[in-house]
């Protein structure tokens, strides 16, 4: 199953950008390998202000802290990033029980099963 995209703006991508010492971190994939790298502060935003998309990556991408993804020249960069402020630019921060309940309610009020149980799937996860 497909994850659903979800965009950023600039603004959005620069509260979720985990520096450390004025440098982020930055994951290129190859064929073959991940490629690591550090960079600058102004490096990171001379990208952002060329980037094509700015996207937060799957799964795979937040377990790693690199779910901040600037397309750049067709290929993505996935930048660290700070998984509390991002769960705040979602609007995910509220997960206790009545933050749960109000998450499956709105997604039962509209309308779309599939959605419905993809949500309430997604609200007991965060709950972990």
């Amino acid at each position: 199953m497909e994850e659903e995209k979800i965009y950023l703006e600039k603004e959005q991508a620069l509260k979720i950008a985990k520096f450390n010492d004025g440098q982020i971190h930055c994951f290129l994939s190859t064929n073959i390998a991940l490629i690591g790298a550090d960079h600058s502060k102004e490096s990171f935003m001379e990208d952002l202000e060329k980037a094509e998309t700015i996207e937060v990556g799957g799964k795979l991408c937040r377990a790693m802290n690199h779910a901040l993804v600037l397309w750049l020249n067709g290929e993505p960069h996935f930048f660290e990033h700070n998984e509390e402020e991002l769960k705040k630019v979602l609007g995910i921060e509220n997960t206790n029980e009545q933050g749960l309940r109000e998450k499956i309610l709105n997604e039962c009020m509209q309308g779309d099963s599939n959605k419905t149980a993809k949500g309430i799937l997604s609200a007991l996860q965060e709950r972990k």
